[in-house]
């Protein structure tokens, strides 16, 4: 029935009004846009990123306890900012700030009928999944896809946090059914989680790849270049019953010619790794 339902997309500001209407569009602290600012501008110093970001000793503590978590394997213990920002690069370390800034953006919030350390359990394991797929597929974006896996699903939390029970209704629908999330998101209000998503990242300016990911990960065929991690794990469902990773192993294997052996060791690894990171995002 879900198939045969005609999707009509709104205009992304009717999105906007309609969903929040009642209460302020989340936004991030203004020590994190500051730093995002700093990472963006091609004239700004490292120096100047460093203090932006011992600025905010909360935001210092988060950034080196995260790159220095299982989920990012680097060879040695990052010390200091300047150390991370020396090694990591620019790109590298903004996506670290996104994905700290986020959750942030999140963090207390509880609404009855979600559970939200399995939502970002469950991100966490696309994020580090993502990141070592690219690693074998395109490694030149294995950052970004992390960061982009860490956030495909960030229109849920949004939809949570504004439609509450009525959304917690068409979500465990969905975890219990053979059935497209984003169908029965139209059928319940006319737009779905990517759009949701893709408008408040626009908002929030992240980077255009990443808002193009979270746009667009359940339709690939609709966008040029969509990073074949992203494709992979976008299958991945907030579930207890059924998570997709056979799914996304099967996908591997038939699409990306990958052995059945080695990627379900990937898989391992990334798992292993998410709860590591999630520990670290968390703490």
């Amino acid at each position: 029935m879900f198939k045969l339902f005609k999707r009509q997309k709104k205009d992304p500001q009717e999105i906007i009004k309609e969903l929040f209407a009642d209460s302020e569009l989340p936004s991030f602290p203004s020590a994190i846009m500051e730093v995002l600012a700093t990472l963006r501008n091609p004239d700004s110093t490292p120096q100047e990123l460093i203090q932006k970001v011992e600025c905010d000793p909360g935001l210092s503590v988060k950034v080196l306890r995260t790159v220095n978590s299982a989920a990012f394997g680097l060879p040695a213990k990052i010390e200091h900012i300047g150390h991370a920002v020396s090694l990591l690069g620019r790109a590298r370390l903004e996506s670290v700030v996104l994905s700290i800034a986020v959750n942030k953006s999140f963090s207390g919030m509880k609404w009855d009928g979600f559970n939200y350390k399995q939502y970002w359990h469950t991100a966490a394991k696309r994020a580090c999944l993502a990141s070592n797929v690219a690693l074998s597929l395109h490694p030149t974006s294995e950052m970004e896809s992390f960061t982009e896996g860490l956030l495909l699903d960030m229109g849920v939390l949004l939809l949570f946090m504004q439609k509450k029970k009525e959304y917690v209704d068409v979500y465990s629908k969905w975890q219990q059914e053979e059935v497209s999330l984003s169908d029965i998101e139209y059928e319940a209000f006319g737009y779905d989680h990517t759009e949701v998503g893709a408008v408040v990242a626009e908002t929030w300016n992240l980077p255009k790849d990443l808002i193009s990911s979270i746009a667009n990960h359940h339709q690939p065929e609709l966008v040029e270049g969509l990073k074949p991690a992203i494709q992979l794990v976008s299958l991945m469902k907030d579930s207890e019953i059924d998570d997709g990773t056979a799914l996304i192993l099967d996908k591997a294997v038939n699409n990306y010619e990958v052995e059945q052996e080695i990627f379900q060791e990937t898989i391992d690894t990334a798992y292993k790794q998410a709860l590591a990171f999630l520990s670290m995002l968390n703490g």
